[in-house]
């Protein structure tokens, strides 16, 4: 899976959506990770080979 970046904003009124959880479920290596948007929305998940 390669590397994912984003950013998440609230519907409502276009802000920033700080803390929210991004589920990400590698069954390829039966591993999960959960990342979360830093103060300004955005995550980053680098991915794996």
């Amino acid at each position: 899976m390669p590397a994912v970046k984003g950013k998440i904003h609230s519907k409502a009124d276009n802000k920033p959506m700080v803390g929210a959880e991004i589920f990400v479920s590698k069954y390829a290596i039966n591993n999960m990770d959960t990342i979360r948007t830093d103060h300004n929305g955005s995550f980053l998940y680098n991915g794996f080979l």
